[in-house]
């Protein structure tokens, strides 16, 4: 039995901890690209038994959710007892400094705040409104985490970043 979980917009099992577990990771993805186990819209109750996961990783997906609070009480119902949801998602205040030092144009600072693509960023965060996500969903144990660092062995030392680490916020809750 999978007992690790890849969310995404094309999960991939191409990161070095996903490959370093391979056997034992999930995938679900919103299109098909790539290795996919399941697709799913994942502003919707997802097709995932409860309690059966011991981590669940998802990197540049919750600020491409309209419901963000559902998202995580997703993570945490699908999570065992003691596990542990690691998100990346992009430091809304690192982008406005960038744009204000002339690093990226107004046009690219806007995007990350509100894409009206399909698929384009729903959500803007900062530590404090992702960390208050995560108590609505249902964490009571979260942290703020650096490149590498981690509760979970599995992806303490290895990091993949579908969004860059100097632009993101990694956070960790447990269930």
């Amino acid at each position: 039995m999978k007992t690790h979980l890849e969310l995404g917009p094309a999960a991939t099992k191409s990161t070095k901890w996903v490959s370093k577990y391979s056997d034992e990771w999930f995938t679900v993805g919103i299109v098909r690209k790539g290795h996919v186990d399941l697709i799913q819209d994942l502003d919707k109750l997802w097709n995932l038994p409860s309690n059966q996961f011991e981590v669940a990783y998802a990197s540049a997906v919750l600020e491409h959710m309209t419901k963000p609070v559902h998202f995580m009480k997703e993570c945490h119902r699908v999570l065992k007892p003691g596990g542990v949801v690691r998100i990346l998602v992009p430091h809304v205040a690192i982008y406005m400094r960038r744009y204000l030092d002339g690093m990226i144009d107004l046009k690219r600072f806007i995007r990350c705040i509100r894409d009206p693509k399909p698929r384009g960023h729903k959500q803007a965060f900062d530590p404090p409104t992702l960390k208050r996500v995560f108590r609505a969903g249902g964490f009571k144990i979260i942290h703020q985490q650096e490149p590498l660092e981690s509760i979970s062995d599995v992806f303490r030392g290895v990091e993949y970043f579908s969004t860059r680490p100097e632009v993101s916020i990694i956070m960790e809750g447990v269930k």
